[in-house]
């Protein structure tokens, strides 16, 4: 921490000439904290950037993945049909199969989009 010269300490100058160097000293207090502002700015700002750029990726991320999964239950929802359509599968489990099947990707696609805090 920066110490305070004797003259900043006195609230109450005793002569005009102490009241001029009070604020010289004021004048480069500020200055330096002018100089010292910029680096703290600029880091706060690249910090900014890389916290957009990761929201960003894994925004792409989650939209893959919802992706994949629509993918494989559409695949496995085409096979379960295709048994069922040639009777080696009956309607009731291939029921059963659909709504358990579609009740997981809504799950999944509400944990993706809006993940629990």
């Amino acid at each position: 921490m920066l110490d305070a010269p004797q003259e900043l300490k006195d609230p109450t100058p005793e002569t005009p000439a102490a009241a001029g160097a009070v604020s010289t000293n004021l004048l480069e207090i500020i200055r330096l904290l002018a100089d010292k502002a910029e680096p703290l700015i600029a880091l706060f700002g690249s910090t900014l950037e890389q916290m957009q750029k990761g929201r960003a990726a894994e925004a792409r991320y989650r939209v893959r993945m919802t992706s994949f999964a629509v993918l494989i239950v559409a695949l496995m929802i085409a096979v379960a049909g295709g048994l069922t359509y040639s009777g080696k599968v009956d309607g009731s489990a291939f029921t059963f199969l659909l709504g358990t099947i579609v009740g997981a990707m809504l799950s999944f696609i509400l944990r993706t989009v809006a993940p629990p805090e």
